[in-house]
């Protein structure tokens, strides 16, 4: 049983803020992510879902030592929330399955195999998905993508694959919106989640929100909208 006095403490700057407050915080304790990287993008991510009080977890990676870390990561900070590891053979065994255990499902394994495999799971168990990817200098966020229209959609956003010091940097920085995201999202009641795209250029920190294609004959797309 979670003491009451140091829950309270733990979160009491957000606890504070009136898009929060207590029934807010409870409600995000009951939530669950499941996230797919434990990568540079990964780690910013999970800490700072951690640090909000996301109740539950379940984390895939294929580097064992990566996903352990975050599940040391969360005792050391939130004692009070549930890692769960699975092995990458989960989502080739049942990949509906899996996701139909979270609250949402996030992909931040930047391989657009993965990617199509969990959106697809997603769009028929009707969980809501988030994916990230970074390529150079530019970062990707996307939110309840079509897995068929986004891989033969019109010309995507240029990506910067140029070497530069600050590419570094964007997969931290796309980690950490994106918790922003999610986090808020999880405390809207009754909110739909609507396809988005956002691009993010690192070489004059600019952030872009973009419509993605929706191809009016796609099946997949009118099921979702109709």
């Amino acid at each position: 049983m979670v003491d009451q006095t140091s829950w309270m403490e733990r979160y009491s700057r957000q606890i504070l803020l009136p898009e929060i407050g207590g029934i807010g915080q409870k409600k995000l304790a009951k939530c669950s992510v499941g996230l797919v990287g434990a990568n540079s993008m990964g780690l910013p991510f999970f800490l700072f879902g951690v640090g909000a009080g996301i109740g539950r977890w379940g984390v895939i990676d294929t580097s064992k030592s990566r996903a352990k870390e975050m599940d040391q990561q969360a005792k050391l900070r939130n004692p009070e929330i549930n890692v769960k590891l699975f092995s990458p053979q989960k989502l080739k065994e049942n990949v509906a399955s899996w996701v139909n255990q979270w609250s949402i499902v996030v992909d931040l394994s930047n391989d657009s195999t993965i990617q199509l495999q969990l959106s697809s799971a997603c769009q028929l168990t009707g969980i809501p998905f988030f994916s990230a990817c970074c390529h150079g200098s530019t970062g990707l966020l996307f939110q309840a993508p079509c897995p068929f229209c986004l891989l033969t959609a019109p010309p995507q956003p240029t990506l910067s694959k140029k070497k530069s010091d600050l590419a570094t940097m964007v997969p931290g920085l796309i980690g950490t919106v994106l918790a922003q995201k999610i986090v808020k999202f999880l405390l809207e009641p009754g909110v739909r989640l609507s396809p988005g795209l956002t691009s993010f250029c690192a070489e004059d920190s600019t952030f872009t929100n973009l419509t993605p294609y929706m191809n009016k004959s796609c099946p997949t797309c009118n099921i979702v909208n109709n």
